[in-house]
């Protein structure tokens, strides 16, 4: 046995190294999770994030009682790197302590990142959009000069701060953009800004403005697989064949040094479109350095039994994606812990601005989750705080093994009925693709075998 890649050092903080005691009975760690590649065996800890090369030894499997005899052992490895755990422990109380105290440790004063929303109009009538029926707003000068002034008295002191524009559409607004833009710059507040749109709205004197005022870092782009299908769910009021402008939109900011994010969503219906897109992002962008594809099932799919079939083709469909030198989803966050999921999660960090100044802890969450306005602040502290403690898992999950990969806070208006398979697909295609990277040199600690030639498949 041997390390392919270390604990993740903030993890190790709360959960440290064990001492094996002779005569107590072990167990094979509920977080502890074999894979394999090219024939050999791995070992990944979900909570930890180490990852071992098993070299041709086995997992243990049944509990077992530790002995003298068992000093020096791969067994006493196994349980000083947490593989191991004793029997009686409940890995999940560890878990739920790890992450609460990891949450103070990450507290800093003021917030971090602003998602703006200018206007909750938009351009498409996407069929699936969680934002159907809500009132359309944009944001008023004077509001947002409130906009301006709130981020400069409640920004934290880590610069820059992050700014992501949000909608509706926020290219129907890129006066807005500029506006608070410029207002943070006369201010002397750096930031940097991402965005996420459709796409439709974007030409050359919107890119300039990308790259200069907005200092747009990355954007993400939403998609629907093939043309066909993209054009009957994204439902344009006017369609102008944006399907083949976006993805030339695409290649466009990756050549100006933007990270091009495109989210791609499926169900049953266009899941066997996944080829015939791949290939006209194939065809068009040349710029695979900044250009990452992922595909997700829509929401509504998550929830719903019968989504297997549904986060399989979106595996597949990453596959086909990297075999033509995309980046994907998969192979993120491998090596550290998450400490929280999305920004509800972090009210004290993180706040989304509606186009009537109102404060949410969540985009999706407009009706539930208010926490003050731009005028008067904060109202809404007990909120807040509620939202600050991590939520205890559910019966469900509290001996899963993929536990440090998918909790979600009480109020996620996202429920995943078949988490178990989506996160054994994804954590697997990532972990192959680290490994891979790793034993073929081209990752950033490549594992070589003792003659010093990496491990070819």
């Amino acid at each position: 046995m041997k390390e392919l890649w270390p604990a993740d050092p903030l993890a190790l903080k709360v959960v440290p190294p064990q001492t094996a005691e002779e005569g107590k009975a072990y167990k094979l760690s509920q977080f502890a999770f074999p894979f394999e590649v090219c024939g050999r065996t791995f070992l990944f800890n979900a909570l930890t994030r180490q990852c071992l090369d098993m070299e041709g030894q086995d997992v243990p499997g049944a509990p077992f009682v530790f002995a003298g005899k068992d000093k020096g052992s791969l067994a006493e490895a196994l349980i000083k790197t947490c593989f191991l755990v004793s029997e009686d422990r409940d890995e999940c109380a560890v878990y739920e302590g790890a992450i609460r105290v990891l949450r103070i440790i990450r507290k800093k004063p003021g917030y971090g990142v602003y998602t703006i929303l200018p206007t909750t109009s938009c351009n498409a009538r996407c069929v699936y959009c969680f934002e159907e029926g809500m009132e359309h707003i944009t944001m008023t000068p004077q509001t947002v000069d409130k906009v301006i002034s709130f981020i400069i008295s409640t920004h934290g002191t880590k610069q820059p701060v992050k700014i992501t524009w949000f909608g509706g559409e926020p290219l129907l607004c890129r006066d807005i953009i500029s506006s608070i833009s410029a207002g943070l710059t006369d201010a002397g507040i750096a930031f940097e800004s991402t965005m996420i749109t459709n796409g439709s709205l974007i030409d050359g004197k919107t890119a300039d403005l990308m790259t200069g005022l907005w200092n747009l870092k990355s954007i993400q782009l939403s998609m629907d697989c093939a043309e066909k299908e993209y054009i009957r769910r994204k439902n344009y009021y006017n369609y102008h064949d944006e399907y083949h402008s976006v993805i030339r939109a695409a290649g466009e900011m990756a050549k100006r040094g933007i990270k091009v994010v495109v989210r791609c969503n499926v169900d049953e219906g266009n899941m066997g479109d996944m080829e015939e897109f791949v290939r006209d992002l194939d065809d068009a962008i040349t710029d695979r350095e900044n250009v990452s594809v992922y595909f997700l099932p829509l929401y509504e799919v998550q929830a719903l039994k019968t989504g297997s079939s549904v986060w399989a083709a979106c595996t597949a469909g990453e596959r086909l994606l990297r075999d033509r030198g995309f980046k994907t989803r998969s192979g993120l966050r491998v090596r550290r812990l998450k400490t929280v999921y999305c920004m509800a999660e972090e009210p004290d960090n993180s706040v989304v601005i509606a186009p009537d100044g109102t404060l949410y802890n969540c985009e999706h969450c407009l009706e539930s989750g208010v926490l003050g306005n731009v005028r008067e602040g904060i109202i809404n502290k007990a909120f807040i705080e509620e939202l600050g403690e991590p939520e205890p898992a559910e019966e469900k999950c509290r001996t899963c093994t993929f536990l440090p990969e998918c909790m979600t806070f009480s109020g996620c208006p996202v429920r995943k009925a078949v988490c178990k398979d989506q996160q054994s697909a994804w954590l697997t295609e990532a972990l192959k693709i680290e490994v891979m990277e790793r034993i073929s040199g081209t990752g950033r600690d490549s594992a070589a075998d003792e003659n010093g030639n990496g491990i070819i498949c």
